[in-house]
């Protein structure tokens, strides 16, 4: 025999507009558009063989499929998915500079009037046997 759902509700102290809110609940926009993005990352992933990260997938989708995503999205759909690019992204050594000799003082530092210090481009000086210094 069947009970009303009404009396059933009142019973488990739950409201009649939660029970049907969630009986016709349907994905939102965002979510089915979530979805969609998230089978066709593990299509792309998957045909790469794991190669492809974030930004490739984000390009292949935008230029192959003519998805409107960015790349943000797709990183954050492949963090849930678990998904990550088995390439590793170049990490490059800064280059030093060694001399054997020290660093050449800064004379200029000790002055209190730079009245007397000139710089200037001596590029423009004509020599005496009309060469350009």
């Amino acid at each position: 025999m069947g009970h009303r759902i009404t009396s059933v509700l009142t019973a488990i102290n739950i409201a009649r507009s939660t029970y049907y809110q969630g009986k016709n609940w349907q994905p939102s926009q965002r979510e089915t558009r979530r979805t969609a993005m998230k089978t066709a990352i593990t299509a792309v992933y998957n045909t790469n063989r794991g190669i492809y990260g974030y930004r490739r997938i984000a390009a292949f989708l935008r230029f192959i499929l003519k998805t409107d995503v960015g790349d943000r999205l797709v990183w954050e759909l492949m963090n849930e998915l678990n998904r990550k690019s088995r390439m590793a992204k170049k990490s490059y050594k800064k280059t030093t500079t060694t001399t054997d000799t020290p660093q050449k003082p800064n004379l200029m530092k000790k002055l209190e009037d730079l009245s007397g210090v000139l710089a200037t481009d001596i590029t423009y000086i004509q020599l005496m046997n009309r060469e350009w210094v």
